[in-house]
Order: structure tokens, then sequence, then C-alpha cells
């Protein structure tokens, strides 16, 4: 199955203009019937299919509007918007699209009707991965050929004869027959011994054939003969190739609550149901060891809530967020998202910089991973000491997964 995916990523600051496109000047991983113009910012996608994208922009400022928006538009009319009363942090947008008859194109605009500005504190500006939603049915193998013909079995024996139906009722009888002549009268004779008896006269002409009598009542029917011997089986057509699956390997674990003031790994996750394990995931450290080299989708969403209220400002270089790591063989953060954070600069009343009493970090993105890897699911602190509860006060908990495309 030729899965399709994009991954593309910005790093260069500047500014995006209102219904202005998107610009990622990085692909980060494409394969597939998809391509990207990275001067224009357009995506053209080739193949009929169902398809996810999830994107978020970093911004800095929105002048004179109330919020930021960008959305999703497409050649055959898709306007899939994304958007945050707040016009400086993180924007993030999820989209599903039908693509009934490729090729089709589609882009991320800026849908806010002023110019914004990409974050300066953050490497990473704008991200945006699209992936193929794959279909679960297995593709059924060529019909085998069909056996030869098995041999005619034996005539049955012939079934008695039936009954004789009743006689039908007897016709009409015909008109009678016209009177023949009259003989010429003999000469009186003598009165003696009695004369030979004349000839008889001609036969009167045949009268008229009667109506058909009603047909009888049918017999019945005789008994059915013995069913002849079956023939041979004929033989077994050869099995059709075995269809490719299209998820091998994952696992999707839970995590009600986790505690922490700083950095640290994710740890003692349960896979009991509707979740469900993988050999090569260790729930107790949390450690998922990569069995296969291939492309992995990985999904994390990560509610929490602060343990008390914020008295303090965050320092302008503390960003933090959580990531996907892979520890080994060498440490590097694969996906990674920033926490929310309301900056506020009011001229001689107020300067606050501070995350969010509580809210959701929603990670997305599928990458190349080599067999032998160690992926895990961290906290970045990055400065903050503020106490944190990871899976919020209302038991929202913390949804991590893993699984392998084929």
């Amino acid at each position: 199955m030729d899965t399709l995916g994009l991954q593309l990523e910005r790093q260069l600051n500047g500014s995006v203009a209102a219904n202005a496109n998107v610009i990622f000047e990085n692909t980060i991983s494409s394969f597939g019937l998809i391509s990207y113009n990275s001067m224009t910012g357009v995506i053209t996608i080739n193949k009929p299919g169902r398809y996810f994208i999830n994107w978020w922009v970093a911004t800095h400022s929105s002048l004179g509007s109330p919020g930021t928006a960008f959305s999703i538009v497409s050649s055959q009319g898709d306007l899939l918007p994304g958007s945050t009363p707040i016009r400086t942090g993180e924007v993030v947008g999820f989209a599903l699209i039908q693509v009934d008859s490729a090729p089709i194109t589609l882009s991320l605009v800026n849908s806010t009707l002023n110019v914004i500005t990409y974050s300066p504190s953050v490497l990473s500006k704008a991200s945006l991965v699209l992936g193929e939603v794959p279909k679960e049915t297995d593709v059924t193998g060529a019909t085998g050929v069909t056996g030869a013909p098995g041999v005619t079995g034996a005539t049955g024996v012939t079934g008695a004869t039936g009954a004789t139906g009743d006689t039908g009722a007897t016709g009409a009888t015909g008109g009678a027959g016209a009177t023949g002549a009259a003989g010429d009268t003999g000469a009186t004779g003598a009165t003696g011994a009695t004369g030979v008896t004349g000839a008889t006269g001609a036969t009167g002409a045949t009268g008229d054939t009667g109506a058909t009598g009603a047909t009888g009542a049918t017999g019945d029917t005789g008994a059915t003969g013995a069913t002849g011997a079956t023939g041979t089986t004929g033989a077994t057509g050869a099995t059709g190739a075995t269809g490719p699956n299209v998820s091998q390997e994952g696992f999707s674990a839970f995590l009600p609550t986790f505690s922490t003031a700083a950095s640290a790994q994710l740890a003692g996750w349960t896979v009991t149901a509707p979740y469900f394990d993988s050999a090569s995931f260790n729930e107790v450290t949390g450690n998922y060891t990569v069995p296969a080299t291939g492309v992995y989708s990985i999904e994390a969403t990560i509610n929490y809530s602060t343990t008390a209220a914020i008295t303090i400002s965050l320092g302008a270089g503390v960003s933090p967020a959580f990531a996907v790591r892979r520890t080994s063989p060498t440490v590097t953060d694969l996906i990674t998202g920033l926490f929310p954070i309301l900056n506020v600069n009011v001229a001689l009343v107020l300067t606050l910089r501070a995350i969010l009493g509580s809210g959701t970090v929603t990670l997305a993105g599928e990458v190349q991973l080599n067999a032998g890897d160690v992926i895990g699911l961290f906290y970045v602190a990055d400065g903050l000491t503020v106490p944190l509860d990871l899976g919020g006060d209302a038991s929202a908990g913390i949804v991590w997964s893993v699984y392998r495309l084929t």
C-alpha cells in the first residue's frame, strides 16, 4: 500500500500578510504521491483518499486584531480554520479532508485581517504534518483456478407411472343422419311365401362430430427417482496472496496523574482497556524500544493544571514544553509542543508573562525510526519552577500512542 505523508517546518523569522500562505522552508519528510512548493507554500496531493492535517503557528503579535486565526484552504473548496483569542502564543489546528478526484492543492493561510509576526523566542515558528488515513480492509487475493467438473453421476431409476386420470365426460350425441330414399313398390304378387327381405338402404351421411369432452384431472406425479452419485470434487484453487497489514506494531497508554516541578520523563502508565499494549513498551519506565525500522505515527494529548495561583512573571527565555524524545542511541527531540503562554505588556500599567492555569498540549507527527531506538514522553521545564499536576485537576489524564505505518 503506497501510504502518503508530509511534514513541514518553518524556522525563519518574519511575518505573514493577511490572506497570504505560510511559507515552510524545511521539508522534514515527504513520501508518496505528494509535492510541496517552498516558494509559494502550496501542497499538491496527487492521490484520492482521506487525509489528516495537524498544524501550529507560534505568533508574536497581530496589530489591530482581537486574536489570530489560520485556515487550511484547498482547491476543492475546503476552508478549515483554527484560531485563538490571544494575539501572542501558539495557534493550533486540525483538519480531516476527503479527496475524491486528484490532483488538488492546499495551503495554510493567515485568515486574520492583519499582518501576523512569527514569535522570535522559539526556534520553530510553524509546523504542518499531513498523513493519509489508511483503510483497515485487507486486499482480497486473486480467485483460484476453478477445479475440473466432477464425473456425471449415474441416471436414477425411472419413477413409477402415475395413476390414470379419471375418464372425461361423454361428448354430446351427434344429430340423426338423413333418411334414405324409399325403394320402388314391387308388383303385388300372389300371396305366397314371404319374399326375400330387400337390400338395406344406403347409410345416411355421418352427423357432425360432438364437442370435445372436458379434460380429465391430471394424475398424481410419480415418485422422484433416486439421486445419482455425487461427482468427484474438483481440485482446490491456489490461495490468493495475503493483503498487506495497515498497522503492524503499536500501543496506546493512559496516565491519570503525574505531579512534578522540574523536567522529568512521564512514567507509570496503564494499558488496560480501552487502551492496549505492545511487547516493546515498558509501562513502568515509559520507554518504547523500536522493534523494526520504519515510519511511525506518534500522538500525545497532555492535560495539565497548576497546583496554586501563579505569583511571578516568567522570564523572556522560559518556554516550558512537552516533547517526544529519542534517548538512545542519541538524544533528539522528535516532536515538541509548547505550553500556551499569556504575554501582556500594557505601558505603565502591567507587564506579565505566564503559563495558563490549566490547558491542553497536543503532540502529533510521523517520523522515521530505526530498530533499537528508545523514545519516551518528557516534560521540559526550561526554567519553570511552578508545581504542575499533569493529567489535569478533573482526571482528564494523559494519552500517548505510537504505531508503525506500512
